[in-house]
């Protein structure tokens, strides 16, 4: 495989070792591109769009994966591929006592079998974000279910898989102890948000005051129980919880209070982990081909776990050969499996060994959406119907080891407002540790648990006190410069009115009563409802930092790197597109997952940023070269608002200091002195029509001219930038060709023409590239970390269902979503998001379910012939139907709304089945039996 200056990325340099990014290439072409580019070029004709980048390589097969390739495929690989099987307990109430495999294995046995005892003569060790015990030691007891013991090596693919045929689902394979009592472990996180305003006075808000947390007592919270107004930050706090349970009690006042639960869910992405690695030891380079959203963060750690050990000294390289990844939804986010791809990688003897995971074994050990237990209480004003306050106690689940369940927790009671507004709420979640298998950041991140069983009890609330649930709602949606329950006020427009009119006139609204009595005349044995829901959802980590990378070629084509990966979410279409807004037409080329290939920013960070001292910032920010975050992670809705900053900030320069004076040039030539003499020049007033750059009357110019020209006069055609965003964007300023100017970027770096002149050509001594230094620079303060979120997107629901009264079958008729994304970039992808997102909240609301313990996914004989996920049959095929509304602004940003789309449905369902049958379900999946059990009570 032959690779370009430019295919062949060289990133950054970590612990001494050079860090590179090779694209996955493109096996039927044989080629350097992540899609096969016949496949790419009907896509759009650069003015409007076809179809996705990847739209072809995708119904054709061609669009291809991390789990595609082979040792085999790799030019100057060693063709003789290893294969890994990692054996886990099914037991974690006794200690494992050892191996039983070579019997078993009779005359398939594996070249190397790794245990704990092994990693440790190496030092091997996880990276610290996971924990300890990368394998479970003999005479150790399992903390969760299918902990890993071993790690099983093959010579070739037949020895492998018979050895995988005689030991999966054999119990005789692993030897126990006898049994002993299940570990019980304090929770790994308590939080709570306590807001308690008088009036229009907020007299307390954890955004205002602080966050402060309780002891652990026989593993549980224990809350300081000294109540003070104008005590401690506890004894403060406290007094308002204390306030607001009295007030609880008004009598002017209704209180509704349910309890809910929601299970475990499988994230259930097309492809399954996998990984392939080898180490040439001639070279000291490892190359890995990995399935993950996050290459910056595998790359760091790995990295750090190779050179903690000795098992393996003289890495001076990693090539990180990146492509698509075939989903995700958060579980290929900071997931454990590509650590026992290295562990595999350095005992395989400078073999290429590959590690797959069927569907049985994703089940036992990828991550998990959390289940939570909750109880919600909701007060109303009588007289008013405004909401008065909020109480919720929520305890989750995380699994055996933490990963981001401490993140889940805090989003959850961030989130669980919703779109309304809650002058007072005390709400709290705790995350036990348990031997249920590992939970993480799966879509919906703690709301779809929180947030929607919420919005059912809004539901019952409007049912109850015979209300219009939607007119309910329009006396309670947050109005702009409204706090949330952390007392921070969310940024933009909130456009949650328009979405509650929007729905209230739709038909299936309108015509819910006069529909229910003729469904259920013409269907006897059916019921029939109508569901609404209306969630908002943040998007954003509070510390998101995007590159990009812009170039123009001669010949006028537009290459764009970023470091976001393509998940099936569309980023890699939508990216090209955002570049038409100062280019005039969409890249040629995009880049994904470039996450380290920003080396002439030399950029670098000092401290975690989420828990920044305002002081330390201060003192860093003089350095032009620091940041408070370098790299960004592929996750939480980042691409439409995060990414696309990066982007337009970057095409802005290119824009006007490559194209604009390079049309100046050309019209300059083209008209006598006396004509352009006088005639006001403002690149503002110029407009992209049609691939042509025009100004009033002088001649359209094409995109490709423009490029020659700005080559030919050296000058700006690349530009790498760098950005930072902590719910607010950092602005700095560039002098840039002698003109101070400001942009919401914190590095740029510049690269000249081809034919630039040898001054310029000096500049770019920087890795090719003229890195400027920032005059001024001006980030978000870092109080920005208390505020949870302030960056939301709503969208609502109606639903139309029927249930049979025999069965318990649900058939969903109908579903109508409604939109606010700010400016749309792509409006098929967003459809295409709304419409997948509404059948992933059907599956959790209806048809999605593991158990918890012994007979969930952690004891490997979970799969798709016991795991009901959403098919064509379950879902309104022909009947989904969506507004988007429009921007405020033709350039209003973005908003993300992955997670979002997925979340109202799941309260819409719930009330539509209430709708049609007189009962509410507060425990989730709602199956057939249930609704059988409730119809012919036993």
């Amino acid at each position: 495989m032959s690779l370009t200056r430019r295919e062949f990325i060289k990133k950054t340099v970590i612990g001494g070792v050079a860090v590179y990014m090779v694209p996955l290439a493109s096996k039927p072409a044989q080629s350097n591109h992540y899609i096969y580019p016949d496949d790419a070029a009907g896509w759009s004709d650069n003015q409007t769009i076809n179809y996705r980048l990847d739209a072809i390589s995708k119904v054709t097969g061609q669009k291809l994966y991390a789990r595609d390739f082979r040792a085999s495929d790799f030019q100057d690989w060693p063709k003789e591929q290893w294969h890994g099987y990692i054996l886990r307990v099914t037991k974690a109430d006794r200690p494992f006592k050892g191996l039983n495999i070579k019997t078993i294995l009779g005359e398939h046995q594996p070249q190397k079998v790794i245990t704990a005892k092994d990693l440790n003569k190496k030092n091997i060790k996880l990276p610290g974000f996971f924990g300890s015990d990368m394998l479970l030691d003999t005479n150790q007891t399992a903390s969760y279910l299918g902990h890993a013991v071993a790690i099983l090596l093959f010579k070739d693919y037949e020895s492998y898989r018979q050895a995988k045929i005689r030991l999966q689902f054999n119990e005789k394979s692993i030897l126990y102890g006898k049994p002993e009592p299940i570990q019980k472990h304090d929770p790994y996180v308590t939080f709570r948000y306590i807001r308690y305003t008088d009036g229009e006075e907020e007299k307390f808000s954890n955004y205002k005051d602080g966050l402060f947390f309780p002891e652990f007592v026989n593993h549980k919270p224990l809350w300081p129980e000294v109540t003070n107004p104008n005590g401690s930050l506890s004894e403060r706090g406290m007094h308002y919880v204390q306030e607001i349970n009295k007030e609880f009690k008004n009598p002017e006042w209704m209180v509704f209070a349910e309890k809910f639960e929601s299970q475990i869910i499988e994230p259930m992405m097309l492809e399954a982990e996998n990984g392939l690695m080898w180490y040439n030891a001639k070279k000291g380079a490892l190359h890995c081909v990995m399935s993950i959203q996050d290459p910056t963060e595998f790359e760091e750690m790995a990295i750090h776990m190779i050179k903690q050990s000795s098992a393996l000294k003289g890495l001076k390289s990693l090539y990180v050969h990146s492509g698509f990844i075939g989903g995700g939804f958060g579980a290929k986010d900071h997931s454990i499996f590509p650590y026992y791809m290295v562990a595999a990688m350095l005992f395989a003897k400078g073999h290429p060994v590959r590690i797959a995971y069927d569907r049985y074994e994703q089940f036992q050990a990828g991550l998990k959406r959390h289940p939570y237990q909750m109880h919600h209480q909701i007060a109303i004003n009588k007289k008013t119907h405004q909401f008065e306050g909020v109480i919720s106690n929520m305890e989750m689940d995380g699994g055996g080891r933490a990963n981001f369940t401490p993140v889940v927790a805090i989003v959850s009671i961030g989130a669980i407002q919703g779109a309304h507004y809650y002058p007072r709420s005390d709400v709290q979640v705790t995350a036990n540790k348990s031997r249920n298998v590992d939970a993480g950041s799966m879509r919906g991140f703690g709301s779809v648990q929180a947030m929607a069983t919420l919005d059912m009890l809004i539901n019952e609330a409007a049912d109850k006190m015979k209300m219009n649930s939607i007119a309910l709602r329009k006396k309670n949606v947050l109005q702009l410069g409204d706090a949330n329950n952390q007392g921070a006020v969310p940024a933009g427009t909130a456009r949650y009115l328009e979405l509650l009119e929007r729905a209230e006139k739709h038909p299936i609204w309108v015509n819910k009563d006069d529909n229910k009595i003729k469904y259920e005349q013409q269907h006897p044995n059916e019921k029939f409802g109508v569901g609404f829901s209306m969630l908002s959802k943040n998007y954003g980590t509070g510390a998101v930092a995007p590159h990009a990378g812009i170039h123009i070629t001669r010949d006028g084509h537009i290459e764009l790197d970023i470091e976001f990966i393509e998940m099936g979410q569309g980023a890699h279409t939508s990216q090209a597109v955002v570049c038409k807004r100062f280019l005039g037409q969409y890249a040629n080329t995009v880049r994904m997952g470039v996450a380290h290939a920003w080396k002439p920013l030399n950029l670098y960070m000092t401290q975690i940023p989420w828990f920044m001292e305002q002081s330390h910032q201060d003192k860093m920010k003089a350095d032009p070269r620091w940041t408070p975050m370098v790299n960004m992670p592929s996750s939480a809705s980042d691409s439409a608002f995060f990414q696309s900053e990066a982007t337009i900030e970057a095409s802005r320069i290119l824009y006007r200091h490559g194209l604009w004076p390079a049309a100046l040039h050309i019209w300059r030539d083209l008209y006598p002195a006396d004509v352009m003499q006088g005639t006001p020049f403002r690149e503002e007033d110029a407009v992209w029509q049609d691939g042509y750059l025009t100004l009033r009357n002088f001649k359209p110019l094409p995109f490709k001219m423009l490029a020659m020209v700005a080559h030919q006069q050296g000058l700006v055609t690349g530009v790498l930038v760098h950005s930072f965003n902590r719910w607010a964007w950092v602005e700095a300023d560039f002098k840039i060709n002698g003109t101070k100017e400001t942009y919401f970027l914190d590095a740029v770096a510049l690269q000249y023409g081809d034919f630039a002149s040898k001054d310029k050509k000096k500049l770019m001594k920087n890795n090719g590239y003229h890195l400027l230094d920032r005059i001024d620079v001006r980030y978000p303060a870092t109080k920005m970390n208390d505020t949870s979120a302030t960056y939301f997107a709503p969208c609502a629901n109606l639903v139309e269902l029927s249930v049979h009264q025999h069965t318990g079958v649900i058939k969903v008729h109908k579903i109508h979503s409604i939109l606010d994304c700010g400016k749309t970039i792509v409006p098929q992808i967003v459809e295409g998001q709304m419409e997948g997102g509404a059948i992933m909240g059907l599956g959790h609301v209806l048809h999605e379910y593991l158990p918890p313990f012994e007979e969930g996914p952690g004891n490997g004989t979970w799969n798709l012939n016991r795991y009901h996920i959403p098919k064509a049959s379950d879902v309104p095929v022909w009947h989904f139907t969506n507004e988007i509304l429009p921007p405020l602004s033709p350039h209003e940003r973005s908003k993300g709304i992955a997670e979002v789309v997925m979340l109202p449905i799941v309260s819409a369902v719930q009330e539509g089945i209430y709708q049609a049958i007189g009962y509410r379900f507060r425990d989730f999946p709602i199956t057939k039996e249930k609704i059988l059990d409730v119809l012919y009570p036993h």
